[in-house]
């Protein structure tokens, strides 16, 4: 057996048991050895995935341990639900998003991560705070680059289950004719896009 493939059934086993920081020095290790043989090349692809998993892994457990201290920390809740936003887990960053704006509103801040509940939204289709997080914020970003970024931001969505969120906007008050306008035709789109998951996309 090569030593990358000795090294890789050791950083596996550390993986298994949790101890990503242990599997990432082994990995490491293995990916600097210079054993040149199809089969280490094939190994070696197989550690860098699992290296990568161990990272993101580690970093998870890094969060934990903090959060366990700092339980109330703003910083660190909004870094475990951007973790789980970046790792393809949406309902549970909606779960903490939810739990997070619910502490801060018991404890009567008015610093709301809006931002972050439109990534969460976006990303898990929860049209239930979008209309109000938007109103919110295309009002207090002044800069136009700034709200044609978040425009396009918006209207790149293509879940049908946001389509609330969209008819709420292109009614409402405050905002602009044109951006009424571009809401209800976002809105439409949507229509248009559910109608044809009923009929031709339909599940047979």
């Amino acid at each position: 057996m090569s030593r990358i493939r000795e090294l890789f059934q050791q950083g596996d086993e550390l993986f298994d048991r949790s101890d990503f920081e242990g599997a990432i020095k082994i990995f490491e290790e293995a990916l600097f050895l210079d054993e040149a043989s199809d089969e280490d090349t094939r190994t070696k692809e197989a550690i860098l995935d699992t290296l990568n998993q161990a990272r993101r892994f580690a970093h998870l457990m890094m969060l934990k341990q903090l959060l366990a201290k700092f339980p109330d920390s703003i910083p660190l809740q909004k870094d475990h639900i951007r973790w789980h936003l970046a790792h393809y887990q949406p309902e549970r960053a909606t779960e903490l998003c939810d739990n997070l704006f619910a502490q801060l509103e018991q404890q009567g801040s008015s610093q709301q991560p809006y931002w972050l509940r439109i990534d969460v939204a976006l990303k898990n289709a929860v049209p239930t705070h979008l209309a109000h997080d938007f109103l919110f914020l295309w009002e207090h970003v002044h800069r136009p680059n700034g709200k044609r970024r978040f425009l396009a931001r918006m209207l790149a969505t293509s879940d049908v289950r946001l389509l609330p969120a969209f008819i709420e906007l292109s009614q409402h008050p405050d905002l602009s004719p044109n951006i009424r306008a571009i809401f209800m035709q976002k809105a439409e789109s949507l229509q248009h896009l559910q109608q044809i998951f009923d009929t031709e996309l339909a599940d047979e």
